[in-house]
């Protein structure tokens, strides 16, 4: 199994989307179908939006027209580690889903951020102001 860790703001919603609500913008879905199609793969939400509704989050997502099966998110470990200077890395919670999910074997993460510890190889970096873009879809 095939997965895309994504990020939405600074992924999905660019800076200039953002101006104008929380609303994907629709070039940066396009290209993450596309790569998801590409791939033949799943979604993983690894974004703060996790902690919404599952059912609520897909329903959002399909209504910004992403197609991708969305198998699931990520766990908020924000919590375990407060007095730690460095805290939790959205790394750490990518690692503990993978760990719980043996059947993937290949994976790519989009986020705006690079707080990826030792998953940084696999991070595919954007910018917040631009979202998804066609050469980041390409590396990924």
């Amino acid at each position: 199994m095939k997965i895309i860790f994504v990020d939405i703001e600074g992924v999905l919603i660019s800076l200039a989307a953002q101006r104008l609500g929380d609303q994907a913008d629709p070039a940066c879905v396009a290209r993450l179908n596309s790569l998801a199609a590409e791939a033949q793969a799943a979604l993983v939400v690894s974004s703060t939006w996790r902690s919404q509704d599952p059912d609520e989050l897909t329903a959002l997502l399909k209504t910004w027209g992403v197609t991708a099966l969305i198998a699931g998110v990520t766990d908020d470990l924000s919590y375990l580690d407060l007095t730690s200077p460095i805290g939790i890395r959205r790394g750490d919670e990518i690692s503990q889903w993978l760990d719980a999910h043996p059947e993937v074997d290949d994976f790519v993460i989009l986020d705006d951020d690079d707080d990826m510890g030792s998953l940084r190889p696999y991070l595919v970096q954007t910018e917040t102001d631009q979202g998804l873009t066609d050469d980041q879809a390409t590396r990924a």
